[in-house]
């Protein structure tokens, strides 16, 4: 894989179920193609936009595959092998491998709370066990942990680990990183809010939820700031913002779910304990998606 190559919009999958809570095949085929068409620059599955907390790992070998086998190339496929123990990442990292998977992300452990010795030999043990290259994933408020400038220097160091999305939500944070930033290092930002902000202080790119259901919106911030064109990546940044801060509708990944429903991908329903939004919250979600999309 050209490490120059991880970079851009990433866009982070939702896993399309049948109404019996099955990995619906036909629709995530469509999703791939229809971020594809809309120039997103690298798919990332199983993440938490795709409800990794609730997949198998034999759902997530499907998943995979049926990805890297769509997209036959076209663009980098990422996918989350974080799961709670060293072990079982490093596993699900070698069928990522086996399959075809491009770049692994790796969220932290969740729930058990490791310390930050820990999580050195955590991220280093599975770094070890795989050739493909890795991008942490720093997202305090699901996992519990944050990653510290530190912690993350270090890591930074092991030659297959290329780089970090922070959804710390602390921009601080994410300046602190992007002191790191190299030929062989690079930052995602992970709030959708804050995609341009990332850019002007060097980020290569995003890893973004709401790139799923508006692919095209998304990619036009990156590529009108790469084309130097600031005025539309402000403009494309602020017609996004009214879609993430919805999001608090409901339980995440609900609203994005419903928003691909709505704009005609068939995706479902979350799965269980995550319910559907109610009528009033997706009649909001409609009335926010033609004001973006007319």
């Amino acid at each position: 894989m050209d490490i120059l190559k991880i970079r851009g919009i990433i866009a982070a999958l939702v896993t399309p179920f049948t109404e019996d809570q099955r990995i619906n095949k036909e629709v995530v085929k469509e999703m791939v193609n229809y971020l594809i068409k809309n120039r997103v620059n690298g798919i990332l599955v199983a993440g938490g936009a795709g409800e990794c907390s609730t997949l198998s790992f034999d759902e997530k070998k499907e998943l995979f595959r049926i990805v890297v086998e769509e997209n036959n190339g076209r663009i980098p496929i990422y996918a989350n092998t974080g799961e709670v123990t060293t072990d079982e990442s490093i596993k699900l990292c070698r069928i990522a491998e086996k399959i075809g998977v491009d770049i692994i992300t790796v969220l932290s452990p969740c729930f058990i709370g490791p310390k930050q010795d820990e999580l050195y030999n955590h991220f280093k043990e599975i770094a070890s066990n795989t050739n493909l290259p890795i991008v942490l994933y720093n997202h305090p408020k699901r996992t519990g942990i944050n990653l510290p400038f530190e912690l993350v220097s270090k890591l930074s160091k092991i030659d297959n680990i290329v780089g970090i999305k922070d959804s710390s939500a602390d921009f601080n944070l994410t300046i602190d990183y992007l002191s790191l930033k190299s030929d062989q290092f690079f930052i995602f930002e992970g709030i959708d809010t804050l995609i341009l902000g990332g850019l002007v202080y060097g980020a290569k790119g995003s890893i973004s939820s709401t790139a799923c259901a508006l692919p095209g919106l998304v990619s036009k911030i990156y590529q009108s700031y790469l084309k130097g064109d600031l005025e539309t990546a402000i403009e494309s940044q602020n017609k996004l913002i009214p879609f993430r801060n919805i999001f608090s509708l409901g339980t995440f990944p609900s609203v994005l779910k419903e928003a691909l429903n709505i704009i005609g991908i068939p995706v479902g329903k979350p799965r269980l304990p995550v319910r559907t939004l109610d009528p009033g919250n997706k009649k909001k979600v409609r009335e926010i998606l033609n004001d973006i999309i007319h």
